[in-house]
């Protein structure tokens, strides 16, 4: 009887948790806990004859001499319409350093951008921003060396002459999250995937001509991104 107690309990714990409805689950990676948030892809660049896999994921580490990344999202209005920001920062004892991020132009007839409204459509499953600037388009950045000077020296997208590439929305869901000791935050979990070309940064140009374009590339390729936006 007792073990048919015992049987019945956890077949109805079972059930109950097969019905509740969850969020994407955490990643656990290296018994570390690590967000749905991060990025992965393929990089090869003029000095580099195969491809390099490189990946950033957002999380709290325990271990002190662990790279501490963080995923900065804002919004700001310019000359070709408003654009949100998601940048991944690495955080080291005397400076952040921008080391990815991802510029998105709305339509610039937009009344109220970066509302739930807004961004559910903004963002629907399906949705393609070819790489560029501009409405409709997204800026691309990736720092494939060691800033020399600046602390972003990411090649971009918008670099090259011609830019190369798209990225498509694969899926996008209802997300939530509490930050310790403030309100809730509500947003959506965005999955996309991505693949083109970056015009590659030149420390003696690209900072000081707003103008910069260039034909040398940076191909990336099979990269894929789950990053979160929140509604304003």
């Amino acid at each position: 009887m007792k073990n048919l107690f015992h049987f019945s309990l956890v077949f109805v714990i079972v059930a109950l948790a097969l019905g509740c409805k969850k969020e994407p689950p955490l990643i656990s990676y290296e018994e570390v806990y690590v967000s749905p948030v991060y990025t992965q892809f393929e990089f090869r660049d003029t000095s580099r004859v195969d491809f390099v896999l490189q990946e950033y994921r957002l999380g709290s580490y325990l271990e002190d001499e662990t790279p501490r990344y963080s995923w900065d999202t804002w919004d700001k209005v310019t000359s070709r319409g408003p654009a949100i920001l998601v940048d991944i920062m690495q955080h080291g004892p005397w400076s952040t350093t921008t080391l990815f991020g991802m510029e998105f132009w709305a339509q610039p007839a937009v009344e109220k951008p970066w509302t739930e409204a807004h961004l559910r459509e903004m963002f629907a499953s399906g949705k393609v921003f070819p790489f560029g600037e501009g409405p409709g388009k997204v800026d691309v950045g990736f720092q494939v060396n060691e800033p020399f000077v600046f602390s972003d020296e990411r090649s971009k997208a918008s670099y090259l002459k011609e830019p190369v590439g798209q990225l498509e929305i694969t899926r996008s869901e209802n997300y939530s999250y509490t930050p310790p000791n403030r309100a809730t935050v509500y947003g959506l979990l965005l999955h996309c995937k991505f693949t083109g070309e970056l015009g590659q940064y030149d420390f003696r140009y690209t900072p000081w001509d707003d103008g910069f374009s260039t034909e040398v590339s940076v191909e990336i390729k099979n990269g894929e991104a789950t990053f979160f936006v929140a509604y304003r």
